[in-house]
């Protein structure tokens, strides 16, 4: 179960990175823009979060390390809502 739900974000992470490739523009579409990464503390949180980064920072974004904001399942799911 754990496997699928990682195969479907990272295949919707490469396809969202392609089609804004595609769109043809000089300037990546992160250029210039922060972002504050967050990871949970439970085991898949780690491998979920390093994929992400590494996919803003190839769009362009400039992203904190996910290390520095780490929150547990109560604060991690308030967080998300």
């Amino acid at each position: 179960m754990k496997t699928k739900t990682l195969t479907r974000a990272v295949a919707v992470a490469v396809t969202t990175l392609l089609l804004l490739a595609a769109c043809g523009s000089d300037e990546p579409p992160g250029a210039g823009v922060d972002v504050v990464s967050g990871r949970a503390s439970w085991s898949t949180g780690y491998v979920q979060a390093e994929i992400f980064t590494a996919l803003l920072r190839e769009l362009g974004y400039t992203v904190t390390e996910s290390a520095d904001m780490e929150l547990g399942p109560q604060n991690a799911f308030m967080a998300m809502a």
